[in-house]
């Protein structure tokens, strides 16, 4: 079977997603100021998922792309392990993120701090937006039918 538009688009997206978190995820030091608060036990693990998801989407996303029913499978459970961290953990991030804009360490005047916090949660929402579409998406039975 012929792999449709949608397909084709969220393939390409998850990829691109991959690469962006890999890049986001930055160096260890830098992320586990944003989950400042919880025992360095938790964080390691959420640093290392947050690395594997990374590099999962975007082997997975080519194999997406290629109509492997292993990878829709890779996708839709890891997205759903984000999607249920992200739940747990929004909150205590972004208050940490709040902390962060003013402690001087980044480059935000600080009359954009509250610019730079509503960026924040408006990301937050994209990104779960587009990972709750992702799921709902591969798990339609016309789609799954295209990678049978």
């Amino acid at each position: 079977m012929e792999r449709s538009r949608g397909v084709r688009l969220f393939g390409t997206l998850i990829i691109f997603f991959g690469v962006y978190t890999l890049l986001g995820a930055g160096n260890y030091k830098q992320f586990a100021l944003m989950f400042k608060g919880l025992s360095s036990f938790a964080v390691i693990p959420l640093y290392v998922f947050t690395l594997l998801y990374g590099i999962c989407s975007v082997y997975c996303g080519t194999a997406v792309l290629k109509l492997e029913d292993w990878a829709r499978r890779v996708v839709v459970v890891l997205t759903t392990i984000s999607l249920i961290l992200g739940f747990l953990l929004s909150r205590l991030v972004m208050s940490n993120f709040k902390e962060f804009l003013s402690s001087g360490e980044v480059n935000v005047p600080p009359n954009l701090y509250g610019q730079a916090y509503m960026y924040a949660v408006i990301f937050n929402v994209i990104v779960t937006l587009f990972e709750l579409s992702i799921v709902y998406f591969f798990t339609r039975p016309r789609i799954k039918e295209q990678f049978a």
